[in-house]
């Protein structure tokens, strides 16, 4: 991804034999140069630096940068697994992770009931907003098997509101783009793209 003006790019640099290893990249296109990218998150949902973590998404202006964690590890059972969305804004080097509120020592609270994870994150040009696709768990009465299905969302980067879009018609679906005005565009079967 890169900023409208042609100046920054966003990605991953592979740093080892171990291409499941990678961290997250900044480039100035000016220079040629990476960026540094002071107190972007080092810890995922299970509490651990796995070595993944990469930029996806770069805001037209350079301010918002969306980043994934531990892409590799998925949440099973009791396992929290890891991977974690997150935006980080490169003017107060801070980041709010998407979908969940983060603890250093307990588990992450999900901001909608049954939330598992995120599957899928997408950044609005303006970095305004976030949609994507997250992964529902649910218990179906008289069964001793749930119900897992994917639904959209949308997060207000700038107050941390988070929607889950999750009424029987919505299972199924992603958000794949959301426009400058939080408008989200999605697509079904989750598969789809």
């Amino acid at each position: 991804s890169i900023t409208a003006d042609g100046r920054y790019a966003v990605g991953k640099l592979t740093y080892t034999a171990d291409l499941y290893k990678e961290t997250q990249a900044l480039w100035d296109l000016t220079t040629g140069e990476l960026v540094a990218t002071p107190g972007i998150p080092t810890k995922d949902m299970a509490h651990e630096n796995k070595g993944q973590n990469r930029f996806v998404n770069i805001s037209a202006d350079g301010r918002y940068i969306l980043g994934c964690m531990s892409f590799s590890y998925l949440p099973m059972d009791d396992y929290a697994g890891g991977l974690c969305y997150y935006v980080y804004d490169t003017e107060t080097d801070s980041y709010s992770m998407v979908g969940f509120n983060d603890d250093p020592v307990f588990s992450w609270e999900a901001k909608a009931d049954n939330m598992s994870h995120i599957s899928t994150a997408r950044l609005s040009n303006n970095g305004l907003w976030v949609t994507g696709s997250a992964h529902i768990i649910k218990e179906v009465e008289g069964s001793s098997f749930g119900t897992e299905y994917d639904a959209p969302y949308l997060m207000n980067v700038a107050t941390g509101e988070f929607t889950l879009f999750d009424a029987s018609e919505d299972a199924d679906k992603g958000g794949w783009v959301v426009d400058n005005l939080g408008n989200v565009m999605g697509a079904s079967p989750i598969s789809n793209p």
